[in-house]
């Protein structure tokens, strides 16, 4: 039999990786042209981020809303998002609205047709449950804030003074007189720092309950007090007390094993009057122990517990933040047991 060529051979390649590529096509293609169908997705619309400063948007009453979307497209691009058990998050655009200043409908369909993610994927959206989501619209105008300063706890911080005393932001236009107002809001943390040195923080105003509008730049904080400047203390070895209900403080006496390396020195920052009534306390600080750390009824004692210890300030200085602990990132707490008293 007479060997082929080397033109027949390469005649033959060709056709082969010709027939191939076809039948590839032919896949690929079947498997585009075979749309199904993903019902009742949950598509979460958000503000971006990117909004007019002097536009208010809100869909519905907050920055975000959902709907449910019906999807339609190839098979694999389906499974795909199918297989998201998350929102798919799409963007609506506030700077489209500048200018106006209404409620009215905005129907979602388009919405999440044009988003991105959506066209990458080449889907259609069937089907979306509501139809339409409620925008509302608000002009802002802009207004001088006198700034006021609060700490965690939301308790306004009367002796924080700050540079500088009132900015200019975007406000309702109805706002006047103690609306006029941006906060600060500190952490212990900056508050400690604030009473050596101003410290930075941002100012901001809230519209709408939770929804945080921050001026550009950070403003500088200082924390000034009549009864004295703020002082950072050492103390060592702080005395532990127990806090405890009737019941485990009548059958049981509570021995402290061990203590964390924090509470070998304690650092507080604090006036030296405060500071002089903090170390004259009995206990400097409190141990809670709870019903469900008492041992069962057929033993003596506790297996040992291992737990975080409080500060127990006086209630006078600290409600004023003139005294507080430097933070170190270590959770001071002490290893315990109890033990049964033994019945006269």
């Amino acid at each position: 039999m007479k060997n082929p060529d080397k033109k027949t051979v390469e005649k033959n390649v060709s056709k082969i990786l010709i027939v191939s590529f076809l039948t590839l096509l032919i896949w690929v293609w079947a498997d585009l042209s075979n749309d199904t169908i993903l019902k009742d997705k949950k598509v979460e619309i958000k503000l971006a981020t990117s909004q007019p400063e002097n536009l208010w948007v809100s869909l519905g009453d907050s920055d975000s809303t959902t709907v449910r979307a019906d999807f339609k497209g190839p098979s694999a691009r389906i499974d795909e998002l199918k297989r998201e058990l998350s929102a798919l998050e799409v963007y609506f655009d506030p700077s489209v609205l500048e200018g106006r200043s209404e409620s009215f409908k905005y129907p979602v369909r388009g919405l999440i047709q044009d988003s991105p993610r959506v066209r990458r994927l080449g889907l259609t959206v069937e089907n979306c449950q509501p139809s339409s989501i409620e925008v509302t619209t608000q002009q802002l105008q802009k207004k001088q804030l006198t700034i006021t300063c609060i700490d965690k706890n939301n308790n306004l911080m009367l002796n924080a003074v700050t540079e500088p005393a009132s900015v200019e932001m975007f406000v309702p236009p109805h706002w006047s007189g103690d609306d006029l107002k941006a906060v600060v809001s500190l952490s212990q943390q900056q508050i400690s720092e604030a009473s050596e040195e101003a410290a930075e923080a941002k100012a901001y105003v809230e519209i709408e309950p939770g929804r945080r509008t921050y001026y550009e730049d950070p403003v500088k904080v200082s924390i000034q007090t009549e009864k004295g400047k703020l002082e950072t203390f050492l103390l060592n070895g702080p005395r532990i007390g127990v806090l405890a209900n009737e019941q485990i403080a009548e059958s049981y006496s509570v021995e402290i094993i061990s203590r964390s390396e924090a509470l070998t020195t304690i650092q507080i920052n604090s006036t030296r009057e405060a500071y002089e009534a903090y170390k004259a306390k009995q206990y400097q600080m409190i141990v809670y122990v709870y019903p469900e750390d008492m041992p069962s009824s057929d033993k003596k004692e506790s297996e040992p517990i291992e737990r975080e210890v409080h500060y127990f300030f006086p209630e006078q200085y600290s409600k004023e933040d003139l005294i507080s602990p430097v933070e170190s990132g270590v959770e001071p707490r002490v290893t315990f047991k109890l033990i049964a008293v033994e019945e006269e």
